[in-house]
C-alpha cells in the first residue's frame, strides 16, 4: 500500500488502539488473557513505529504484567516476544534517565524482574545494559523452548535485536557475527516465511 510512513502510523494506532478495546470488552477490563496482552504488545508495536515511547512503554509494561499473571514464570513464547519489543524500545528510545525495562520491572513482579538482569557488555550507557539483558533473556527462554540449535523466526527476531544492539554501541564484531547468523537462519528458514 501507498501513503506516507506517518499515515500509516496512524492508522495502524487507530487499528491497534480498537483492537485493545474489543479486547477488553470481551474479556474485561480487569482480567489477564491473552487476546488482551497480545492486544496490547500490538498496541505498544504501533506507539513504537509512531516514535511514541513512553506511550509504547507503558503498553509493553502492561502486556508483560499480563502475560507474566498468565504463565506463572514459565518461559513463554509471548514473555520472550515482548522482552524483545522492550528492548528494540531501550534501543531506539536511546539513553533516557527512565528506561522501559524499569517499568516492567516495576510493574511486573520480582520474578521477571529477576530474570532481566543487565548485560555485562563493556561501555554501556543508560538503555544500552538493560536492553541487552532482555534479549540475552529472551533468546534463552527462546532456546529453552524450541531448543538451542532450532532456526525459529522468534529466535531470528532476537539476533536482529542483538544486531542493533551491538551497532549502537560500537561492537561491530559482534554486529557481524549476529547478521550472518540471521542470514543463514534466513536461508534455511526460505524466503516465504520472513
Amino acid at each position: 500500500g501507498g501513503g506516507s510512513s506517518k499515515a500509516r502510523a496512524k492508522a495502524a494506532l487507530k487499528h491497534a488502539r480498537e483492537a485493545t478495546r474489543l479486547a477488553k470488552a470481551v474479556h474485561g477490563e480487569s482480567t489477564r488473557h491473552r487476546d488482551t496482552a497480545c492486544a496490547l504488545r500490538v498496541l505498544g508495536q504501533a506507539h513504537h513505529v509512531a516514535g511514541q515511547y513512553e506511550q509504547a512503554e507503558r503498553c509493553y509494561a502492561d502486556a508483560m504484567v499480563m502475560f507474566e499473571a498468565i504463565y506463572g514464570g514459565s518461559d513463554h513464547r509471548d514473555v520472550a516476544l515482548t522482552a524483545t519489543c522492550l528492548a528494540h524500545l531501550a534501543i531506539d528510545a536511546g539513553p533516557a534517565p527512565a528506561s522501559a525495562v524499569t517499568a516492567v520491572a516495576a510493574g511486573a513482579g520480582a520474578h521477571y524482574a529477576r530474570r532481566v538482569a543487565p548485560s555485562s557488555s563493556r561501555g554501556v550507557r543508560a538503555g544500552q545494559g538493560e536492553a541487552a539483558g532482555l534479549l540475552e533473556q529472551a533468546l534463552l527462554m527462546l532456546q529453552r523452548l524450541y531448543g538451542e540449535d532450532v532456526d525459529h523466526l522468534d529466535v531470528a527476531r532476537v539476533l536482529q535485536g542483538q544486531v542493533r544492539l551491538y551497532k549502537w554501541i560500537g561492537e561491530s564484531l559482534q554486529a557481524n557475527s549476529r547478521a550472518r547468523r540471521v542470514l543463514h537462519m534466513a536461508r534455511r528458514l526460505g524466503a516465504g516465511r520472513w
